[in-house]
């Protein structure tokens, strides 16, 4: 029986994406660093619990650059699994994000590459497991996860064709990019207008003009829900004048947007990139005599590459998890680039019986496989010898916040519903976390990170924005007790606060 399965070819998908999950679950499991800190995890579990208790966006909860879809999808997961721990969100982020965009990466490319596809995707995942960067949070849990899944779900959708029912849903993922995350608006610009260029190829006008009515409708809801419920002041500083004040200032990393410092990581780390990227240019020129070239697969994928490039600069590229955005994007590229030279000439199957082995061996170069050692030794130390100063990632909680502070709040034995406020970025995120089962918190977010920046940098108008913010927290359920984990009081002297 088994044998009969393995050599159905009908079955090949399920074993090479059996293989590839179980691949990346290994090494997740090989490099599973429950004691690097990842400010973003912490954030991210404060403010799923903040959309629970109120599930207002803007008022209830913040979530920075990331939106409220995105908050509501974890929260929706929480409800269906009830996780709660850092390690628990990096299980959630392989079973419900990067399998899914494996899967999706397989089924969106052409047939005859689909296997180099998923075979890219898991060498860029497998990258971020093995980075010599261990403070950065490319192996944990963000945002550009949901982006890059729902990203792969409407090119899947695109490729597999339109139809009355596939519109409404192309366009709410379309709309819902944006309030995912606001540097993923280009590539929500993008995947719309594919859809529309590909409407007009195929002169498919009605289902084009659905999906404009249909974009429309789902902004109009979501807007007009903001408005009607007095929200549209907190969305436009929250989402608008925040991110935009973070892209424009010196708040964190370059005040200026440099495309210089994409092209340096991405040589530094990626750099067969740059070799896909011309494989695409020259696979375009291949199909340039095609009559529909610009609706062409290898042009999809291309142009949605040069647009996750865009979305990566315009944030500032100052964080090594923006570059995750790539990692769908280019594994698409690289299928379509193999199936446009496989067909450009002589016999097809031959073609590609000879560039695969070249296209795999272009994607494990992705992979850093002198990092494997380390994080065996690691996890081997940890089994058999138990902690070694020797072997050690990243920082422990209590490096950051005192033993003592935790303690002292704990033996007080409060009620759960004591409020609390923790003021600080890190350090505040951290007492949030251990505190969770014993306070309850009231601030719309973890962090005072742009209180305290916009102060030092004497940027007047919105520092007193986040300071009336910060009021209200404060004023709305006045905190039993406020722990300042960053000196911030006595630095902000003549404020309110």
């Amino acid at each position: 029986m088994l044998t009969r399965f393995f050599s159905n070819a009908s079955n090949q998908k399920y074993i090479v994406l059996g293989c590839l999950s179980l691949f990346i679950l290994s090494l997740r499991i090989i490099t599973f660093r429950e004691f690097i800190l990842d400010i973003d995890e912490l954030e991210w579990l404060y403010v799923m619990r903040k959309c629970i208790q109120d599930p207002r966006p803007f008022i209830g909860f913040t979530a920075g650059t990331s939106g409220p879809f995105s908050v509501y999808l974890l929260t929706i997961i929480h409800g269906l699994t009830g996780f709660q721990t850092i390690s628990s969100i990096r299980i959630i982020n392989y079973f419900f994000f990067i399998i899914p965009t494996l899967v999706l990466s397989y089924a969106s490319a052409k047939k005859g590459s689909k296997t180099i596809a998923a075979i890219t995707f898991t060498a860029f995942i497998t990258h971020s497991m093995l980075s010599d960067d261990l403070s950065d949070s490319l192996y944990a849990y963000n945002t550009e996860y949901q982006v890059v899944l729902v990203v792969a779900i409407l090119m899947y959708l695109l490729r597999r064709g339109m139809n009355n029912f596939i519109i409404p849903l192309y366009a709410f993922l379309v709309f819902a990019l944006a309030w995912i995350k606001i540097q993923a608006l280009p590539l929500a610009a993008i995947t719309g207008i594919l859809c529309v260029i590909q409407c007009i190829h195929t002169k498919q006008y009605r289902l084009l003009l659905q999906l404009v009515i249909w974009y429309f409708v789902w902004n109009g809801i979501w807007l007009g829900y903001l408005y009607g419920f007095g929200m549209w002041d907190e969305f436009v500083y929250a989402y608008i004048q925040s991110n935009l004040n973070y892209i424009n200032a010196d708040l964190l990393g370059p005040s200026t947007i440099n495309p210089l410092d994409f092209f340096t990581y991405v040589k530094s780390n990626y750099e067969s990139v740059f070799i896909y990227i011309l494989l695409g240019c020259y696979g375009i020129y291949l199909q340039r005599k095609m009559k529909n070239v610009m609706n062409s697969h290898i042009m999809q994928s291309f142009l949605l590459v040069c647009v996750a490039s865009t979305c990566i600069i315009i944030a500032k590229n100052n964080f090594h998890h923006y570059y995750i955005l790539l990692f769908y994007p280019i594994s698409l590229l690289v299928g379509d680039i193999f199936m446009s030279f496989a067909e450009t000439a002589g016999n097809k199957e031959n073609n590609r019986a000879i560039l695969a082995p070249i296209f795999i061996c272009l994607a494990l170069t992705i992979i850093n496989f002198k990092h494997i050692d380390t994080s065996v030794r690691f996890v081997a130390n940890r089994l058999h010898i138990g902690n070694n100063p020797s072997v050690t990632y990243g920082q422990k909680m209590e490096s950051r916040v005192p033993e003592e502070t935790e303690k002292y709040l704990i033996g007080l034995k409060n009620p759960s519903n004591t409020p609390i406020i923790c003021l600080g970025w890190f350090d505040s995120s951290i007492l949030y976390y251990k505190l969770r089962n014993h306070y309850t918190a009231y601030a719309r977010n973890s962090s005072t990170f742009y209180f305290k920046k916009s102060f030092e940098n004497k940027n007047w108008k919105f520092f007193r924005q986040t300071e009336q913010r910060l009021k209200e927290d404060i004023l709305w359920h006045p905190p039993t007790y406020i722990v300042d984990t960053w000196g911030i009081v006595n630095q902000v002297k003549g404020t309110w606060l």
